[in-house]
């Protein structure tokens, strides 16, 4: 699966390159330049989180991981609560006693929930306009229902048992589920706690990013047990040599996808715009974000619950997984884009069980009001 994709991001090197030599004709050179351009806003949110990572695991390994090893839980899965990408993956290999679980927790864990948790909640909360923050709230609590989904998908694909699965878990899908419950029935409380949870990691962002920056300059980065700035910075220097051709791939492939996504958006009830959010979201999830606006009810809560699980699956975490572990490029891909239709396919179901229930309900009133909606 690795070397399948590590040929397709060499055919998008070659064709943003290509373009950029010729003027940008197409739009692929443009993509290809972007990758460098997002090397300073990659840089800002990882490499004071990698820098710490040692001091990190250090606080955790004496606080909470005793106790996880004495429910038999493997104390990695704390990193699943960071993003794949901010950290999550380091402290994961530093917390591990078994080294799968490791990987597990810091890639499929951390891509999903820690990626939601750190990224898409406050910065969609944020972002979408306020008549659009219901659809958001109701579409991260159906995400993070269909969590599991992914989870499991991703843990197989690992080489965990179903058992080992379902007990590593708990702990994290009984904060989904309290993130869940917060967003559906006290939201305006429950992203006050997000924001001061956001601010307190930019803290610890800079924090680390200017004492492995002191530490560098000193030549005391050994001494004092942290992880090199310029090792920290090789990694997004990684990914932005992937997303050079990723980049420009997506590009092509929503080129040749208009069409067929037409098509099927017209046969599930979704518009243009809603059809082609998913594959916008599986490189990153702000374009979707700011294309909320624009978006039909049902392609507003099926994008933003796909989001949980689908975000930045062939972008940023495709990259960083494939830099630091090609092996696992199909745990990830697996858990995001199968775990991410999955979680679409409840949310469809949940929506007709709904849909039936009023019907029930309010007999044709609300059968009428249904058509003069859409």
């Amino acid at each position: 699966m690795s070397r399948v994709i590590e040929i397709l991001v060499c055919v998008g090197i070659l064709l943003g390159g290509v373009d950029e030599i010729r003027g940008n004709k197409k739009g692929y050179g443009g993509k290809f330049r972007e990758a460098f351009e997002l090397i300073p806003s990659m840089a800002f949110s990882m490499v004071g989180m990698i820098c710490l990572t040692n001091f990190i695991a250090f606080v955790l390994e004496k606080g909470l991981a005793p106790l996880l090893k004495m429910l038999r839980m493997d104390p990695a899965v704390l990193a699943g609560f960071l993003a794949v990408d901010m950290g999550g993956y380091q402290l994961a290999e530093k917390l591990a006693v078994n080294p799968t679980m490791g990987s597990y927790a810091g890639i499929v864990l951390g891509a999903g929930l820690g990626c939601t948790l750190v990224f898409t909640i406050p910065v969609g909360m944020g972002m979408v306009e306020e008549e659009n923050k219901s659809y958001f709230a109701k579409g991260i609590v159906l995400g993070l229902l269909g969590l599991p989904f992914a989870l499991t998908i991703g843990g197989l694909l690992s080489g965990l048992t179903v058992r080992a699965i379902l007990w590593e878990n708990i702990l994290p899908m009984s904060i989904a589920a309290i993130c869940g419950i917060g967003l559906a029935k006290f939201s305006v409380l429950t992203m006050k706690i997000f924001g001061a949870y956001v601010k307190v990691l930019r803290v610890i962002l800079m924090v680390g990013l200017v004492f492995g920056a002191m530490a560098h300059t000193l030549h005391i980065s050994e001494q004092l047990g942290m992880t090199p700035v310029l090792e920290a910075m090789g990694v997004v220097c990684s990914i932005s040599v992937f997303l050079l051709g990723s980049l420009p791939i997506t590009m092509l492939l929503q080129k040749l996808l208009q069409r067929p996504f037409t098509w099927l958006g017209r046969k599930v009830g979704l518009d243009s715009v809603s059809m082609t959010g998913f594959l916008i979201t599986c490189v990153s999830p702000l374009p979707t974000l700011a294309l909320m606006k624009d978006m039909n009810p049902k392609g507003k809560l099926w994008n933003v619950a796909f989001m949980v699980s689908g975000a930045s699956a062939i972008g940023a975490h495709l990259a960083f997984v494939n830099s630091v572990e090609p092996k696992m490029t199909g745990a990830l891909l697996g858990s995001k884009l199968l775990g991410g239709l999955l979680t679409v396919g409840l949310t469809c179901l949940i929506g007709k069980i709904d849909d039936n229930a009023r019907r029930k309900e309010y007999g044709h009133s609300y059968q009428d009001s249904e058509i003069r909606r859409l």
